[in-house]
């Protein structure tokens, strides 16, 4: 039987697909969708509000049906601003790089601290690098790491293991590796993971931003992006940087 909330579900995922199909055009209608997303953020805030109160509101002996009908919408507004904050952040991030030493294994350690509380949930690890200094922007860095791990973490298996590698490349720059023990990314997969809103199976609770932003942080520093197969039977995302970034 075709659960009530499905055609909600399918409303919610065409809206995804045009959105993203805005993001991926051009930068006139990423700013576009950066001001529809922030005029969106109030009336969800409100909706959301308003469906926790009834949530709590509601008497103990209401129908089955009544309950679930405003736990799905609750859940549904809740993605839904989740997706909204991701696109906003996605459509105003500053791209301007701004160099100077980084040491990447600190950065790594700093996003692995952050996220300890999930790592430890999850019953996994994260390996960082040896230290390696690099000429880079500390805050996109951050955010790039920051989104790669998180990825691997969605994408490992029951008790995730992540390794993080970076190395040189002679004087013509540096790459970063973020290796994972789940499934792998298809072949017919490796590109479109980095499109905006791309979602892939096991992935709840994402809106499909993170490694759209990774792509286009490996691009403001002048880099590329790719992802293929770990030696630890998952994905193994590569960002190779050179010595120089654009200006």
């Amino acid at each position: 039987m075709t659960s009530p909330a499905d055609p909600d579900r399918e409303r919610e995922d065409a809206l995804l697909d045009a959105v993203g199909a805005l993001l991926r055009s051009n930068d006139d209608l990423a700013s576009f969708a950066a001001r529809v997303a922030h005029d969106l953020r109030s009336p969800l805030g409100a909706i959301i509000g308003q469906l926790q109160l009834a949530d709590g509101l509601l008497d103990p002996d209401v129908p089955e049906r009544t309950l679930a009908a405003v736990r799905a919408a609750l859940g549904a507004a809740e993605r839904m601003r989740r997706t909204v904050d991701d696109v906003l952040a996605y459509a105003t991030l500053d791209l301007r790089p701004r160099t100077e030493p980084v040491d990447v294994a600190a950065v790594v350690r700093q996003v692995v601290g952050d996220l300890e509380a999930r790592i430890r949930e999850a019953g996994g690890t994260v390996e960082a690098p040896a230290s390696l200094v690099v000429d880079s922007d500390p805050t996109l860095l951050a955010m790039l790491v920051q989104n790669l791990v998180q990825n691997a973490l969605v994408h490992a298996g029951p008790a995730p293991h992540v390794v993080v590698d970076v190395g040189t490349v002679d004087d013509a720059g540096w790459w970063l590796e973020v290796h994972d023990d789940g499934l792998g990314v298809p072949a017919d997969k490796r590109s479109w993971v980095f499109e905006p809103l791309a979602r892939g199976s096991g992935a709840s609770g994402s809106t499909g931003t993170g490694l759209a932003t990774c792509a286009r942080v490996a691009e403001a520093l002048g880099g590329t992006i790719a992802v293929g197969d770990s030696h630890l039977g998952g994905a193994a995302f590569r960002v190779a940087v050179p010595a120089v970034l654009p200006r």
